[in-house]
Parts: C-alpha cells; sequence; structure tokens
C-alpha cells in the first residue's frame, strides 16, 4: 500500500543551485519569491525528520501498535504538520537561511 501513495517532496538540488549560481555570478537570479519558498520547504523537510525521529522514541505497545495503518496514518499526519509548521513561521530555520542566502549574492568567480 505504501507503495501506491507517493509524496510530494522539495527538489533539495534547487537550494544548491540557487546557492552555486549565486557564488559562481553566472546570471542564476534567485527570485525572493522562489528562494522564500525554497527555505521553506527545506525547514518543512528538517522538521518533518525531527517528528519522525521524535516518533520512534514512542513506545510501540498496547494503544500505539505500529501497525501499517498506523504508521501510514503518522506519516502523512506529520507531512502535513511539518509543513503548515513551515509555512507559518516555522522554527526560524526558513528565514536564517534565507537571510545567509540573500547575503551571499552573486560574487565574482575568482572567489
Amino acid at each position: 500500500m505504501s507503495d501506491v501513495l507517493k509524496f510530494q517532496l522539495p527538489d533539495m538540488g534547487t537550494l544548491k543551485g540557487l546557492y552555486s549560481g549565486l557564488r559562481a555570478g553566472n546570471g542564476m537570479k534567485a527570485q525572493p519569491k522562489s528562494l522564500q519558498k525554497t527555505c521553506n520547504d527545506f525547514e518543512s523537510l528538517f522538521i518533518n525528520y525531527m517528528m519522525k525521529q521524535m516518533r520512534q522514541t514512542v513506545p510501540q505497545n498496547g494503544v500505539f501498535s505500529g501497525n501499517s495503518a498506523e504508521k501510514l496514518y503518522t506519516t502523512m499526519l506529520d507531512s502535513e504538520m511539518s509543513k503548515n509548521i513551515a509555512h507559518r513561521g516555522g522554527i526560524g530555520l526558513a528565514s536564517m537561511l534565507l537571510r545567509q542566502l540573500e547575503e551571499i549574492g552573486p560574487t565574482d568567480q575568482n572567489d
């Protein structure tokens, strides 16, 4: 069943491409909205990973049996919650990352 369900994850190559494009000064310009969305998506992935790790600390007995349906539900729940958290201000990672990337700006290729 989990093979059928596919989650849409942001392209992490986008963040790397924006960074290298800014460093190389090759004309690739980071659009403010695109850069903000990429930073929010990265923060969402980070929060999702953190929630996944926290869920692993919950004992799988009694009420929380850990069957496949419950695992699928909690995976989807964590994914949506992490997106909502990140897009409503999050933990500050996206704003910090955005500030850092905007400070870099286009530079000379000799750097």
